[in-house]
């Protein structure tokens, strides 16, 4: 989309381009390698989580082992098939979400998933206070077919109905973790997997159906969860504060399989530690979606990245659209990555605020791709600081130089 003068001042054509000042040249690749339990069908693999104890007993936590509550437990993560008989394996889904629903700030739940479990999709109370822990490699859920849902979300099973309600912001909840488990999303054709609907991302126009999609909340964390074959994102979170995602590794293709995908509002997120394999943005903060509203304070560190983007920062939803928020503090650090498009994208659609994204800053990363910077709206400073930057051989516009106009700040390197 080709940034028009249509306001009296002066947007920014759609363009990429590398800064060639603070980027390092290099003459060789990286890549990090993960190591996998089994064979996915497509090449996937499910990485071992190392395996860990049960949770040491907090006063005032409510534990609830899934073995102790009747769950089968008898599914194979790769596949959804019964590990045992190779037939059908048993849903195991209602009894966990009967489990788990009376959840709230003055008794707190804990799910010990110390299996594997078939489910229909987990509908946990929607004010939150609750959490699921695994054992590690081994323990986790498999998304069944037909689920036509997220694997795991807060509400009912329609909270999520529709994907982006608009605003006003609902008031959030607070307090849900999930750690040490593995997801299968199941994302088949849109025919055999947690879709049926024709496609597989769900119901086009009204409902994605994700991997875990956290809504309305505070206070979130999600350390060393693994997911899987997702039918869109990985992870999403709308109207989210206080969030941190660590130690987690995503792992789908296919179109709108971004990582992590934020809707406005959201604040302070930290994101260390992740493993990115993706056929969609690798991080996503997408303010015009979910409710609507800016998105602040953002710090990425120590990720490593096989995506087409690295972070993908949108503030305006369309050319032209009177939805418009800002994007402010944004760091990179300490990540490497290869990219089949371009790692920092700006966007999406001209008439954004002036300055919509400031105080974007990226430092001590090595990244392979076309460009560096791909940039459809207005932005403010941008900082880059010991960025190596390696071209890629994937097919690309040349870059252009670095493109001044009176109504951006600076780039600096």
């Amino acid at each position: 989309m080709a940034g028009n003068d249509n306001t009296g001042t002066s947007l920014m054509d759609r363009r990429c381009f590398v800064l060639r000042a603070g980027l390092l040249a290099a003459g060789s690749a990286f890549g990090c390698s993960l190591v996998g339990c089994d064979e996915l069908e497509g090449g996937l693999y499910i990485p071992c989580l190392s395996v860990v104890p049960a949770p040491v007993p907090v006063a005032g936590m409510t534990y609830v082992r899934a073995s102790q509550i009747g769950c089968a437990l008898d599914c194979n993560l790769n596949n959804g098939s019964n590990k045992y008989t190779l037939g059908a394996a048993t849903d195991d889904g209602p009894r966990i979400n009967a489990a788990m629903a009376g959840a709230t700030a003055s008794n707190p739940i804990t799910l010990i998933i110390d299996g594997s479990a078939l489910i229909s999709g987990l509908f946990l109370p929607a004010g939150g206070y609750w959490s699921i822990v695994g054992l590690g490699c081994g323990t986790g859920f498999f998304v069944k077919t037909g689920t036509n849902n997220d694997g795991i979300h807060n509400g009912g099973p329609n909270a999520a109905v529709p994907s982006d309600p608009g605003p006003p912001a609902p008031v959030r909840g607070s307090n849900v973790s999930l750690s040490n488990f593995t997801l299968n999303g199941n994302q088949g054709n849109g025919r055999n997997g947690d879709s049926t609907t024709g496609a597989t991302q769900g119901k086009i126009g009204l409902v994605w159906y994700f991997g875990i999609n956290l809504m309305n909340l505070n206070n979130i964390i999600i350390e060393n969860v693994v997911v899987v074959n997702s039918p869109s994102y990985h992870i999403r979170l709308s109207n989210c504060g206080n969030v941190t995602v660590s130690g987690c590794v995503m792992i789908s293709s296919g179109p709108n399989t971004d990582g992590l995908h934020f809707d406005g509002p959201a604040n302070d997120i930290a994101i260390p530690n992740c493993s990115f394999t993706t056929g969609d943005d690798a991080i996503a903060l997408n303010c015009p979606e979910g409710s609507s509203g800016n998105i602040s304070r953002v710090e990425v560190t120590n990720c490593t990245f096989n995506s087409p983007t690295l972070i993908r920062l949108d503030t305006i939803g369309y050319s032209g659209s009177s939805n418009k928020f800002n994007i402010n503090t944004v760091t990179v650090s300490n990540c490497t990555g290869t990219f089949s498009g371009v790692p920092l994208q700006i966007g999406d659609g001209e008439g954004s605020n002036l300055n919509s994204v400031t105080a974007l800053m990226i430092s001590d990363c090595t990244l392979m791709a076309q460009a560096i910077l791909d940039v459809y709206a207005n932005f403010g400073t941008i900082e880059f600081s010991n960025v190596t930057f390696i071209p890629s051989s994937f097919s690309a516009p040349p870059a252009s130089p670095l493109y001044e106009d009176p109504n951006l700040n600076t780039i600096t390197g």
